[in-house]
């Protein structure tokens, strides 16, 4: 049997995972699943993973080993997930994030319905939108918005609390493909060198409640290749 690259992740997982209030107890019981005991009394299944980028192919590669899990964690902070990996995690019903996801979802009532606060409130707001008729998550940072009457907009999700010159830059290089940023912390503010790189790309910046106003009319700025 090939060993994962990755076969360390259980039991480094493991560990964190014991410092958590709700948590009761925590066995391996190979390399890359756990089982986790919460306070409630429920015991849930964990599958572990370390890998910058992630897709439905390496999550399907992964459960063929551990079997139906309630959540997948993936270790790297900065990981990139292609969209595929969200549609899997829906189909198969488990939840999917990285060590902090995994905090959070060990304190929510479904580890398998977990979605991070940020994205449950930009699905929710978007999908509730009049002319919205369909939204498709690219990978983890961007959204296809599918529009009634309308063409679609491909759409970046940031929430820095400043949004700088080099967040748009670097949101470029690692995303590729977008039409406009969409800032989703009521918080945050925009230098003046973000909003010139974003001009010079042809991207607009939009808070949420001026993106919820543009997704009524026609997208008179970048178009979609």
């Amino acid at each position: 049997m090939n060993l994962r690259i990755d076969n360390w992740s259980g039991k480094w997982a493991a560990e964190k995972i014991r410092s958590h209030e709700k948590v009761t107890a925590v066995s391996v019981l190979s390399s890359n699943i756990i089982q986790v005991s919460r306070e409630s009394g429920e015991e849930l299944k964990i599958a572990t993973m370390s890998s910058n980028r992630v897709n439905a192919e390496a999550i399907e590669a992964l459960l063929k080993k551990t079997g139906d899990v309630d959540f997948v964690v993936n270790i790297p902070k900065d990981a990139y997930i292609v969209g595929d990996t969200f549609a899997l995690a829906d189909e198969r019903n488990f939840g999917f994030g990285g060590v902090g996801d995994l905090f959070a979802a060990l304190n929510s009532k479904s580890v398998r319905t977990y979605l991070s606060s940020e994205f449950a409130f930009v699905l929710r707001s978007i999908r509730q939108h009049s002319k919205v008729v369909n939204v498709v998550r690219l990978d983890n940072r961007r959204l296809l918005i599918e529009r009634r009457g309308l063409e679609p907009v491909s759409v970046l999700i940031l929430n820095d609390y400043e949004l700088t010159a080099d967040h748009v830059r670097v949101g470029i290089e690692r995303y590729g493909e977008f039409q406009t940023i969409v800032r989703s912390n009521p918080n945050s503010r925009v230098t003046m060198a973000a909003s010139t790189v974003a001009d010079e790309s042809g991207i607009r910046i939009f808070d949420w409640s001026e993106f919820l106003r543009e997704l009524n009319r026609e997208w008179k700025w970048k178009k979609l290749s």
